[in-house]
């Protein structure tokens, strides 16, 4: 009896080891010019180390989110139509982090892209 709680107590301390959060999270808000919220813009947030990109669209409020996002150096893109394209860079994103990366869009055409550095 004795080696079972043992070995119970032993397999729940791997369980919480194993399973601690070691992931971050991007999120924001779209908006226009005018302060109107830009539901269901494109946003694309891309890992500057490893270059691989995950893609969502914001909410009826203009809420983005990516979550579980591994530790790192990130870049974030929205690309809405009708809207000039905005690249926020160097978003430096810690354990348990959650980064807030809110974005304002000009009126242009889709060719055009503004680059801030974060």
């Amino acid at each position: 009896m004795r080696r079972l709680l043992l070995l119970t107590g032993l397999l729940c301390l791997y369980a919480g080891i194993t399973s601690a959060q070691t992931s971050g999270e991007i999120t924001g808000e779209v908006r226009d010019q005018s302060g109107a919220v830009a539901p269901n813009a494109p946003v694309t947030v891309t890992n500057s180390a490893t270059n691989i990109a995950r893609s969502t669209l914001t909410n009826d409020a203009g809420i983005y989110s990516f979550p579980n996002l591994i530790p790192g150096t990130y870049q974030v893109k929205v690309a809405a139509t009708g809207f000039e394209t905005v690249v926020k860079t160097n978003i430096e994103l810690q354990v348990q982090q959650t980064a807030r990366v809110d974005f304002t869009l000009a009126v242009g055409q889709v060719s055009e892209t503004l680059d801030v550095a974060g």
